[in-house]
């Protein structure tokens, strides 16, 4: 069945990315921080965090901090930044 929703979308394409590397598995025992991380998988907000606070800051300061890689975590925001700008997520 086809997913219109933007956050779902997006959802999938980061745990699509963070995948790389690691099993299924993994990346879902990890889906609770992305969402956390990721401000619900909203890509409108996903890039920043209250008081624009870079993702990247965030994450590291996160209670979890099992989001360790910051080349996914970089990836992840560059393309939300290019599907908010190109498509209007």
């Amino acid at each position: 069945m086809p997913v219109h929703d933007d956050r779902k979308l997006f959802e999938f394409l980061m745990l699509e990315g963070a995948q790389a590397g690691l099993s299924w598995s993994t990346v879902l025992a990890k889906r609770e921080n992305y969402r956390q991380a990721f401000a619900d998988f909203d890509p409108e907000t996903a890039g920043t965090q209250s008081n624009s606070v870079p993702t990247t800051t965030a994450i590291s300061d996160a209670p979890s901090k099992n989001l360790k890689n910051q080349t996914k975590i970089t990836c992840i925001d560059h393309t939300r930044a290019e599907e908010t700008e190109n498509y209007g997520l």
